[in-house]
């Protein structure tokens, strides 16, 4: 607040009681300076349980088996959960061998169309616990459906069913990889017990 004993007020300061902890970290990466002032703003967003549960439903939209700020003791666990699923120094997962074993997942997945989308997301389980993980997942099965649209061109109509069917378990495993998130010891990754229809497998 403006008065005569501290004449200077600062918007970050201000603006710190109604932005997101997101935003403010947006603003952190800005320069040094936005940092170092902003860093403690964001620490204290960072230890208010209620906060952290809202950034998290925020990031992560219908996500299933998250404890109610009121039915935990302080933050802690929000930020275990985001400091698992947002690990840092991951390059590792980046790799390319890292990379062809899960194509070679999905490609497997692929085939499996005659499965619930439950148990072929098992396959796929620790990808779906990490950003880096959900990031080679999209893009592996990106290539996949490219893939399989080019063979349902050029296949005989016998063949072409099987492969329309294996297109259509792709695009459900792409949507749960950007959808599907739930808590599940202590991590962040994905609800496989399903409840769906077998028809149209």
């Amino acid at each position: 607040m403006l008065t005569a004993a501290n004449p200077q007020c600062n918007l970050l300061d201000v603006m710190s009681d109604f932005t997101q902890p997101e935003i403010l970290a947006l603003v952190a990466r800005c320069s040094r300076s936005a940092r170092a002032h902003v860093t403690p703003l964001l620490e204290i967003k960072k230890s208010n349980r209620a906060e952290m549960y809202q950034l998290i439903t925020r990031l992560f939209p219908g996500i299933k088996d998250l404890k109610h700020h009121s039915q935990v003791d302080d933050a802690s666990v929000y930020k275990a959960l985001l400091g698992s699923y947002f690990p840092p120094n991951q390059e590792l997962l980046l790799q390319q061998h890292y990379y062809c074993e899960v194509s070679l997942k999905i490609g497997i997945i692929r085939r499996k169309y005659s499965r619930k989308l439950g148990g072929l997301l098992q396959v796929i389980v620790p990808e779906m616990q990490t950003v880096y993980g959900r990031r080679m997942l999209l893009r592996a099965v990106d290539e996949w459906i490219t893939a399989t649209d080019q063979a349902i061109k050029k296949s005989s109509s016998s063949n072409k069913k099987i492969k329309i069917k294996q297109l259509a378990v792709l695009e459900r495993i792409k949507d749960a990889v950007l959808k599907n998130f739930a808590v599940h010891k202590a991590r962040i990754g994905c609800c496989t017990t399903l409840q769906e229809e077998e028809e149209g497998w």
